[in-house]
């Protein structure tokens, strides 16, 4: 059957990513730049029940269906029920960046149940990549968003940089971001720490994110400290001995965005903050251990920084991070020296 491809054509493009939140935080670039250059489709994101949280932010997004593939929708039935929803969106276009068997799974489902056929794009290396109709190998080289932005390229021709991104101007939600005005006080021109990560290898450590809050207040800036609810111990911990403030567990990831965009700046480790730093142009230091920045996951904007230990040969030891270190000794991370941090901080212009 033959597709027409042009923009006037296209009525429904849907997108699915279900990884991890950064990996869903990195999409979002992707996603505004399909509504630009598709403005009267309808752009579908299909997203975990925290993706979906954080893209209701976003009025780039048209439609937001969850696919809640560790509770909801772990059985074949379940994924039948929501592939059956998503196929009567009559999609014209489906980009399946996740190369997990469970999402190319759902995306099988969905074409079997579709009413008709419609262009799928993704990765060589996705399972199941046979139900793909376009696909490429996905780049080594470059970061993540240039990778998702090379779909995109199997269709237009064109090529994209991530730098067309540094300063795009997002539609947000205003009523997604909206922070109390207690809040907004203590945020505004704040230093941002994000010290926790699902994976434990790539956290900084609890003493060092003490030492750098207690220098930084030592040097008159207010420290603001960030994370989920299940990261609220340790957060707490580093505020009550530091005289930062702690906002973990009490804002949403939507307003996680507005804290950043009044922020001066964030200091994290390699996750999702970072990511959601870029997305609300914030400038991050961003510490590196058991990965590296050539994974393609690095800050993209030339007023934000990397910095890691260059001299270990043990480094990387794993795409993601581990929970232990292999070594036992962490010294990815132990290397990194707060003074070093705290001197990036307080000499570097930012914003």
């Amino acid at each position: 059957m033959k597709h027409h491809n042009s923009a006037e054509n296209i009525q429904t493009i849907a997108v699915i990513q279900t990884a991890f939140i950064g990996d869903i935080a990195l999409t979002i670039p992707f996603l505004a730049l399909l509504k630009k250059k598709y403005i009267h489709s309808r752009i579908v994101f299909i997203t975990t029940p925290v993706g979906a949280e954080l893209a209701q932010s976003f009025q780039e997004i048209d439609t937001i269906i969850i696919f809640d593939k560790k509770k909801h929708h772990r059985s074949l039935t379940s994924m039948q029920s929501v592939a059956k929803e998503i196929a009567l969106l009559s999609i014209d276009i489906f980009f399946i960046p996740h190369t997990s068997l469970r999402t190319n799974l759902l995306c099988g489902i969905i074409r079997y149940y579709a009413p008709r056929p419609f262009i799928s794009v993704g990765y060589k290396e996705n399972a199941l990549s046979w139900i793909l109709t376009k696909k490429t190998h996905k780049m080594t080289v470059g970061h993540e968003i240039e990778k998702l932005c090379s779909l995109l390229t199997l269709l237009s021709g064109e090529k994209y940089s991530v730098s067309i991104f540094n300063e795009w101007d997002y539609s947000f939600r205003a009523s997604a971001i909206t922070l109390e005005q207690e809040i907004l006080e203590i945020v505004q021109n704040s230093v941002v720490l994000a010290p926790a990560s699902v994976w434990k290898t790539k956290e900084w450590g609890k003493e060092k994110w003490i030492e750098l809050a207690l220098y930084l207040k030592s040097k008159g800036k207010k420290v603001v400290i960030i994370g989920s609810q299940s990261d609220q111990e340790l957060c707490e911990s580093i505020a009550n001995k530091s005289g930062a403030t702690s906002l973990a567990g009490k804002t949403s990831l939507a307003q996680t965005l507005s804290v950043l965009q009044r922020a001066e700046l964030l200091v994290s480790n390699d996750s999702a903050p970072a990511h959601l730093a870029y997305l609300a142009h914030c400038p991050v230091i961003m510490i590196y251990g058991p990965t590296v920045p050539e994974f393609g996951f690095f800050p993209p904007d030339s007023r934000s920084m990397v910095l890691q230990n260059n001299n270990l040969q043990c480094r990387p030891c794993h795409h993601h991070g581990k929970h232990e270190c292999p070594l036992g000794t962490h010294e990815c991370m132990k290397s990194v020296d707060v003074q070093d941090v705290g001197a990036c901080i307080i000499t570097k212009e930012m914003r």
